[in-house]
């Protein structure tokens, strides 16, 4: 039998858990895989050392090793082992990954292949494996640069249209972030609107993140949206701007009579400030207010002290800028 765990208080309650499917087993035609089957005994939260356990037919069923044993394909003993286990993932992604590129397939059908075989991988531990985003950017790196090294990708090619979907100008590979990310959500969604009575005390437990979990098709929306903040901006105050975003040229300046754009533009202000050049900056003429964009991705635990930062630094040019007024605003 397989995927089967059997949890006793004592050895007398093993012996008789075992006993019981053992004849279950055989009754129904199946038979124990010893050597997929092991024991671990722990007390007060430390593993103890044992001989194992004897079958009926006097087969022994050994003491699990240190290395762990294998338990819906993932990798445990007395906890899940996550390092061991991001290791593989990482290894078999970067294997099939290389596979696919070395191929003779087109352009699209590489990044289908990419998908379908190498990307899809992640998702069976995403959810169990808590991946954190340092080790996910590496491997969004990694994939960029093995499709460099294979002339899958040019250097200097946009990585925001490598992501974007065929059907808007994209090349349509599924990032790992993406792919993670996506499937946390999925999963959490999942827990979060059952039923079923363990399920709903998995969540009580908070072991599977599901506050922030929404439904796919709104998860998925958010992830794809435009990444070119400026080419929005153009649409929204009716500027000049291309027909397709990957057309989209974005400018030092952009203005028009009732509206200026700024990116990536120094302030003037009246004395020395370090911190003067925001992302973009906004001025309605008419209204004359100027908005300060500034766009931050931080991590979840660093939201507050980055918000802190910037309001800080953008409080500075308000008090200072030659702008009638000012307010900060902050994107992540």
């Amino acid at each position: 039998m397989a995927d089967l765990k059997l949890f006793g208080k004592n050895k007398e309650q093993i012996h008789s858990l075992v006993k019981t499917v053992h004849i279950v087993s055989k009754d129904i035609g199946m038979e124990f895989g010893i050597k997929k089957c092991g024991m671990l005994v722990m007390k007060r939260g430390k593993i103890v050392e044992c001989n194992g356990i004897q079958l009926p037919d006097e087969e022994t069923i050994k003491f699990v090793e240190e290395d762990g044993y294998k338990y819906l394909g993932i990798l445990e003993l007395d906890k899940i082992m996550e390092g061991e286990m991001k290791r593989k993932f990482v290894k078999e992604y970067r294997r099939r990954l290389r596979l696919v590129l070395k191929s003779k397939l087109n352009g699209r059908n590489k990044i289908m292949a990419m998908n379908t075989w190498a990307v899809a991988l992640l998702r069976y531990g995403a959810g169990v494996l808590k991946w954190t985003k340092d080790e996910i950017a590496a491997m969004d790196r990694k994939t960029r640069k093995l499709m460099t090294l294979y002339g899958a990708l040019h250097p200097r090619s946009d990585s925001h249209r490598l992501y974007l979907p065929r059907e808007k100008g994209g090349r349509g590979l599924i990032s790992c972030e993406e792919c993670i990310r996506t499937k946390e959500n999925s999963l959490g969604w999942y827990v979060k609107n059952s039923v079923e009575p363990l399920l709903q005390q998995i969540a009580k437990t908070g072991v599977i993140e599901t506050e922030r979990c929404e439904i796919k098709e709104n998860f998925k929306k958010k992830a794809t949206e435009s990444l070119d903040l400026q080419e929005n901006l153009c649409g929204l105050y009716q500027l000049e701007k291309a027909e397709k975003w990957y057309e989209h040229q974005p400018n030092g300046v952009i203005k028009s009579d009732n509206v200026k754009i700024l990116r990536d533009f120094n302030i003037q202000c009246d004395h020395v400030i370090e911190c003067r050049r925001p992302d973009i900056v906004v001025v309605l003429k008419k209204e004359k207010e100027c908005n300060i964009i500034d766009i931050a991705v931080p991590g979840d635990c660093r939201i507050g002290g980055i918000e802190k930062g910037n309001l800080e630094n953008m409080g500075n040019k308000e008090s200072r800028s030659h702008s009638n007024s000012s307010r900060c605003l902050r994107s992540s």
